[in-house]
């Protein structure tokens, strides 16, 4: 959305998702570059989404300073700087209540946004896992909500202020969604609501008429009526003039603007009329109100102009009262020790203020004509209500959770497997005559890696067995399973003979690390930075992966079996080149380092 004046864009409003930010969750620096670019121009940017506010990412939000954040489909405004909401439109309390509970009497997953935030009833929580969304999508529903023990008792309590209720639904057998068309017929029909389709099948609703681009600037009318309750007359005018153009709120809020300074009425209220036709595109329904509105706020504008030359005779009150106007309007407050001052230039300004209403009537009639013209089809409300289709490619089946869980497991199973059995055997105990290094390390080796063998053949076997684990691949998963125990079972080997017990520590210490690196619960987009950084780098990446792809039949394992292979080779040769040197040391009589460690007791 963006907002002009004079020709000129004043405001450029941008959605987060596949606009602002890329499909890696992060602007790319092209966009950087040009938001910075407009806002050097004199341009204001803000995110308009359907978020709450606290799931926009604001930490991205800082490399390009945007002062105004538009939530919620358009229901709330919030300034940045310190998370006041500039802006609300909740939904009509009055009617929450019959709404919820004919939806809570069906299985629908329901997300409310309340203050910024959004909460999810208790008892529809166990939903979200039946709803067959991806993965990631599932644990950002898991990751933001906060709960809310009663949806009733709360929308009873006559109190409730939400901004937009979000639905979720199960899909069925045939290919359609539980109880989706009877809950849409059904808020279709509430007129004091705005229904539109969402992502993944969902529906969302608001208070009528909000929308993401109305929202920016529906609150001016409110502040302008607000800022001429002083002046009775004025006051009456604007109150016909609202009943004339109260379905074009997106352009209301730059008429406040044409208050700031009385000397300038004309100007002022001739850019607004530029910006308050730009919105009417959204509004196509209201041009016959526009139509009639217009000659309205002509005689509006008329009697502003009667009831503002009482304000010049009574300006010892106006200026007395300035705290009261405050309230009203932002700006009038800012400049209301200046207003006593020029109050003799207010006449001049008041007379072109009346000529200038004519120019205005005019323009609206103008854009009431247009808006006519531009008829209101199925297609452009559907481009509105999904501007984005989201097409979804399954690359491979997972029959439960279960299996989805396994290749993390397994891999923790195997790493676990690995650092117990190598703390256990006496790695550095070498019975007999020491020949060789080499042959000190094969006395051991000789054990360790059929060891790791069967381990690799035992995961697989037992998981058949007792909890019915069954890849698409059995043999490749087994061969690879017994691969990663090898690769596990040397990594162990190294860290254990020259480290000692400080190896096996520092091994469990890699293996949380790993835990996190790997992405085996979340995928990487959704992970804190630092996961990113070294999801290349830790053995479990490779493992996860492997095993994914031979329980689904996915992608070919070749990258995970090289690297374990890599892994193999390179620590077994440490292992080969620190036997080779302790035997050295040993038979020329000389400490070696395990004896430091045997001393202070961490052998």
């Amino acid at each position: 959305m963006y907002m002009k004046s004079n020709n000129k864009i004043k405001l450029l409003a941008l959605d987060v998702d596949g606009t602002l930010f890329d499909n890696t969750g992060h602007i790319p620096e092209q966009n950087i570059k040009a938001i910075k670019k407009a806002q050097e121009a004199g341009v204001t940017v803000v995110v308009a989404s359907g978020r709450d506010y606290d799931g926009v990412p604001h930490d991205q939000l800082k490399e390009v300073a945007m002062p105004y954040l538009i939530t919620a489909n358009g229901a709330a405004v919030y300034r940045t700087a310190d998370r006041t909401c500039l802006d609300e439109h909740c939904l009509p309390a009055e009617k929450l209540l019959s709404i919820f509970e004919y939806i809570l009497d069906r299985e629908v997953y329901v997300t409310v946004f309340i203050d910024g935030h959004n909460y999810t009833p208790v008892q529809v929580y166990d939903y979200v896992w039946r709803l067959g969304l991806p993965e990631h999508i599932v644990g950002h529903f898991l990751e933001g909500r906060h709960e809310l023990p009663d949806l009733l008792a709360y929308a009873k309590s006559g109190n409730a202020k939400i901004q937009k209720v979000t639905l979720n639904f199960i899909p069925a057998s045939d290919g359609t969604f539980l109880h989706r068309d009877e809950i849409w017929d059904m808020l279709t029909a509430c007129p004091d609501i705005c229904v539109v389709d969402g992502g993944f099948h969902n529906i969302e609703f608001t208070a009528a008429n909000v929308n993401k681009g109305v929202s920016q600037v529906s609150a001016g009318l409110t502040q302008l009526q607000n800022a001429t309750s002083s002046f009775p007359a004025a006051a009456e005018g604007m109150k016909t003039l609202d009943a004339g153009i109260e379905t074009l709120a997106a352009g209301a809020q730059t008429l406040n603007t044409g208050l700031t300074a009385y000397t300038a009425g004309v100007s002022t209220l001739n850019n607004n009329s530029a910006a308050l036709t730009s919105g009417t595109q959204q509004l196509a329904d209201g041009a016959k109100t526009l139509g009639s509105g217009a000659t309205t706020l002509a005689n509006g504008t008329s009697t502003l102009y009667n009831g503002t030359k009482t304000l010049v005779a009574n300006n010892s009150k106006l200026n007395s009262g300035a705290a009261q106007l405050t309230d009203g309007a932002g700006q009038i407050r800012d400049g209301s020790g200046q207003l006593y001052d020029g109050s003799k230039e207010l006449g001049d300004g008041l007379k072109k203020l009346d000529d200038g209403s004519d120019t205005l009537q005019s323009s609206l009639a103008d854009g009431a004509e247009t808006v006519k013209e531009n008829k209101a089809e199925d297609v452009n409300y559907e481009m509105i209500a999904a501007p984005v289709d989201d097409d979804e490619a399954k690359m491979t089946e997972v029959p439960n959770n279960g299996h989805a869980m396994a290749p993390y497991m397994m891999s923790v199973g195997l790493w676990v497997g690995a650092l117990a059995f190598c703390l256990m055997y006496p790695l550095t105990k070498y019975n007999g005559k020491l020949k060789s290094g080499f042959a000190w390390w094969g006395s051991k080796a000789s054990v360790l890696y059929p060891l790791a063998l069967l381990q690799g053949v035992l995961v697989i076997f037992l998981l058949h067995v007792f909890d019915g684990f069954t890849p698409a691949q059995m043999g490749k998963a087994v061969a690879f399973a017994c691969l990663t125990s090898v690769a596990f079972t040397s990594i162990m080997y190294f860290f254990n003979i020259t480290l000692g017990k400080v190896g096996s520590f520092l091994m469990l210490v890699f293996m949380v690390i790993q835990l996190a690196g790997s992405a085996g619960t979340y995928p990487v987009q959704l992970s804190p930075a630092f996961v990113s950084k070294i999801h290349a780098w830790v053995p479990f990446t490779y493992s996860v992966d492997a095993f994914r792809s031979v329980i689904c039949a996915g992608e070919s394992i070749r990258t995970p079996v090289i690297v374990m292979c890599v892994i193999t080779i390179v620590f077994t040769i440490l292992t080969i080149i620190e036997f080779q040197f302790r035997t050295r040391r040993i038979k020329a009589g000389k400490p070696i380092f395990h004896d430091f460690l045997e001393e202070k007791g961490l052998a």
